[in-house]
């Protein structure tokens, strides 16, 4: 993750679509810890959940940002991509088992 987005932050930091795409990808670092606070500190596996989905979208939105600006830097992103899917279904069976 921090070298797809210190690659991205070379092409060129003042063009507005690395920005943008730096933006998508500290907002999701941010949410990332959001979840972690809200599954584990709060125990709250719902919420958590939405909170996932979010997450998930800002990622998939800073993968294909990233793609766009350097095509080996949306690669780098999937893996993390495909990790957030299985812990997003993971975070789901606990809130139908809980129910």
């Amino acid at each position: 993750m921090g070298i797809a987005a210190f690659l991205v932050w070379e092409k060129d930091a003042k063009k507005r679509e690395v920005k943008r795409a730096l933006t998508f990808f500290f907002i999701q670092l941010v949410l990332n810890s959001v979840w972690s606070i809200i599954f584990f500190g709060l125990r709250n596996p719902t919420l958590a959940l939405g909170e996932i989905v979010i997450l998930w979208l800002l990622i998939f939105k800073t993968t294909v940002s990233f793609y766009k600006i350097l095509k080996p830097t949306g690669y780098l992103l999937m893996p993390y991509l495909a990790w957030v899917t299985f812990a997003a279904f993971l975070n789901l069976s606990i809130v139908l088992l809980n129910s």
